[in-house]
């Protein structure tokens, strides 16, 4: 168990991004996890999404989870999509002489959806031209229905741990909501960059 564990929200976006985890809460204490409480459809056994949650907090974290301190409810699946999240598939990323440009490729109910962004090389992290890719992509699944912009997208280092943490504005008619995702930097800046900025959207999404 490391002394010092990520904030409760790293861990949140993580265990999110598990199969059939639908919200997570993390109660923190004195440097360690009390409680992990969990919504979840009925497209897994209970027991097998605690078991995803010690394997993933112990994989990502090097955190040791009681079992007993996590507690799962179940939902129906509505017959209908009304609950869906936004997913990444693919990220690259084509760096030129002065420019650079990112492609996302995200899936929701189904169907591919695929953004562009371009900036000077020199000038716009690659982890934050990803972003603006997927903000792309996700207003062309959109189409019209609101409009998104990424307000913000900053770097963190928490407890050794490295991500970014993106603001994303929603904006339909009048109505303006910023939501807030995060994402940790497992395997390259580009895809932690699209990770956040949907951790963020898929908050705002039905439910």
């Amino acid at each position: 168990m490391p002394e010092t564990i990520p904030a409760p929200e790293l861990i949140e976006a993580e265990l999110r991004q598990l199969r059939g985890v639908i919200a997570v809460r993390v109660v923190v204490s004195m440097q360690k996890i009390e409680e992990v409480h969990v919504l979840a459809d009925r497209t897994r056994p209970a027991k097998q999404i605690v078991r995803d949650i010690e394997a993933a907090c112990a994989a990502r974290f090097n955190l040791d989870i009681d079992h007993r301190k996590i507690s799962v409810a179940q939902i129906e699946a509505s017959p209908s999509p009304a609950f869906f999240r936004l997913c990444l598939e693919s990220v690259t990323v084509e760096t030129g002489r002065d420019n650079a440009t990112a492609v996302v490729c995200i899936s929701a109910q189904g169907e591919k959806f695929t953004g562009k962004a371009t900036g000077l090389a020199a000038l716009v992290p690659l982890g934050k031209l990803a972003a603006l890719a997927a903000i792309n992509a996700v207003d062309n699944y959109m189409a019209g229905q609101m409009r998104l912009e990424l307000t913000d997208f900053v770097p963190f280092r928490l407890a050794g741990w490295s991500g970014f943490v993106a603001v994303v504005s929603v904006l339909q008619g009048a109505r303006e909501e910023k939501m807030i995702g995060c994402a940790l930097l497992h395997r390259n800046e580009p895809e932690a960059g699209v990770k956040a900025v949907l951790d963020a959207i898929n908050q705002y999404l039905p439910s």
